[in-house]
C-alpha cells in the first residue's frame, strides 16, 4: 500500500463516501492509499458515531400526508409564477420583434445608418430588461 501523507485525493473522500462519484477510479485508490484509506474510514466511523447519538424518529403520517400537500401546493404556486413570468416575458420580445420589424420597414422607405438600428434595438432591449 502506497503512503501519500498529503495526497490529493484525500479532498474527494468525503464525496466518495456520500455517493456523489461516479467512477472506479477513487474508489480502486482509497484501497491503495494509506492516507485516503485512513480519512474514508475515520469519515465512515464518524458517521456511524452520529447516526447511534441521534435517536431515530418515525415521522406520523398524518404530518407526511400534510407536508405532502404543503409541498404540492408550494410546487403548483411556483410553476404558475415561472408561467406567468415566462409568458410576460414572450409578450415584450413579440412586442419588440414587432417594432423592430415596423422600424425596419419604415428604414427601407428612408434609409437609416446601420449602428443608428443597432442602438436603437440596444436602448429597447436595455429598457425591456432593465
Amino acid at each position: 500500500m502506497e503512503n501519500h501523507s498529503n495526497c490529493i485525493h484525500s479532498r474527494q473522500v468525503q464525496a466518495l463516501v456520500d455517493g456523489n462519484l461516479k467512477g472506479k477510479f477513487l474508489s480502486e485508490h482509497v484501497t491503495n492509499c494509506t492516507t485516503c484509506l485512513n480519512k474514508y474510514e475515520t469519515i465512515k466511523n464518524e458517521e456511524e458515531i452520529i447516526a447511534m447519538a441521534i435517536p431515530f424518529q418515525q415521522v406520523p403520517d398524518d404530518v407526511k400526508d400534510s407536508l405532502q400537500l404543503d409541498l404540492a401546493s408550494i410546487t403548483e404556486s411556483l410553476d404558475r409564477y415561472v408561467k406567468d413570468i415566462k409568458g410576460r416575458n414572450r409578450k415584450k420580445i413579440l412586442g419588440f420583434m414587432s417594432g423592430l420589424s415596423r422600424d425596419l420597414s419604415h428604414s427601407i422607405l428612408k434609409p437609416i445608418p446601420l449602428t443608428s438600428l443597432a442602438f436603437i434595438a440596444a436602448t429597447i432591449l436595455l429598457k425591456i430588461y432593465f
